[in-house]
């Protein structure tokens, strides 16, 4: 599978029920805020701060491919990223819509005049599929030689006992039926 494709795979594999300040929304921004953060500030971004950013960046590293970068509050990452703007995305670049809300996407697909995405603070984690109109795009292709292939995680080996997700065992959501 190619890195572009994995990173596709992570996103849609953690569609569903996730809110501003979960334990899940405070997964994804322990891991991609700078270490140096202690966990009561993360605690308060995951709480106060749009996520989609913070969630586009988590893809990426789990795919293991932005490994040393970290979320700048103010700024994001796509600049320090070294990302720069394509008209021609590929499968797991990051599409931004500059208004009106400053949001991250991850791109799949485009079919029938619509950009198909893997889009979080939604207010969940959902796929999308909106027009291109007003979207840009910025291609990964510089981050992908540094790819590193040990850091590749699949979502559901990564135990987050303080949320309650352990390996193994089957989860269940309020107001959710799993399908069989």
């Amino acid at each position: 599978m190619t890195n572009r494709a994995r990173i596709i795979e992570i996103a849609e594999a953690e569609i569903g029920p996730q809110g501003k300040g979960s334990a899940r929304v405070y997964h994804y921004w322990r891991e991609v805020l700078p270490p140096s953060w202690s966990d009561a500030q993360v605690k308060l971004y995951a709480k106060t701060r749009d996520w989609c950013g913070g969630f586009c960046l988590w893809v990426l590293k789990q795919a293991g491919i932005a490994q040393d970068i970290y979320w700048q509050d103010g700024i994001g990452f796509l600049g320090p990223a070294g990302l720069r703007q394509t008209k021609t995305p590929s499968r797991g670049d990051i599409g931004y819509m500059p208004q009106p809300f400053q949001h991250h996407l991850l791109y799949a697909y485009e079919h029938d005049g619509k950009v198909h995405s893997v889009d979080g603070n939604q207010p969940d984690v959902r796929q999308r599929a909106r027009p291109r109109q007003g979207m840009v795009f910025y291609s990964i292709e510089p981050l992908l030689p540094r790819a590193v292939p040990s850091a590749i995680r699949r979502v559901d080996e990564i135990d987050m006992p303080e949320a309650g997700f352990v390996r193994g065992q089957k989860h269940s959501v309020p107001g959710i039926q799993d399908k069989e």
